[in-house]
């Protein structure tokens, strides 16, 4: 929305495919979705459902499933990465740094780029 005025802007993400490319998540996702990129949001949805699966095989019910996300021990395969929790209840996962540059990725005029 901010273009020009965005650029240069760092920001930061859960998760940028530009770091994930030889994925396996991301190599089915552009065959099943016709060369689209997926982005954070779609990666962390399907890490949230992944999560919830594993906690309902744990024990199917609402507080079985609660009880089984927060056990210290846990932990389930996500789109690119294990999922796992602090202590307060936080993805335990890092972020990664995006700057805002000129581009023509996302179709807008203007992408984001990790910092390495």
């Amino acid at each position: 929305m901010g273009n020009e005025d965005a650029e240069g802007l760092t920001v930061a993400v859960p998760w940028h495919i530009l770091n994930h490319e030889d994925n396996s998540f991301v190599r089915e996702s552009r065959l099943l979705w016709g060369e689209v990129d997926v982005n954070w949001r779609t990666v962390t949805a399907y890490d949230a459902v992944m999560t919830i699966a594993a906690g309902i095989e744990v024990s199917p019910n609402r507080d079985g499933v609660a009880t089984a996300l927060s056990d210290q021990n846990f932990q389930t395969e996500g789109a690119t990465s294990i999922v796992r929790f602090l202590p307060n209840g936080d993805r335990n996962q890092p972020f990664q740094l995006v700057e805002v540059v000129k581009g023509d990725r996302s179709g807008a005029g203007y992408d984001f780029v990790p910092i390495d």
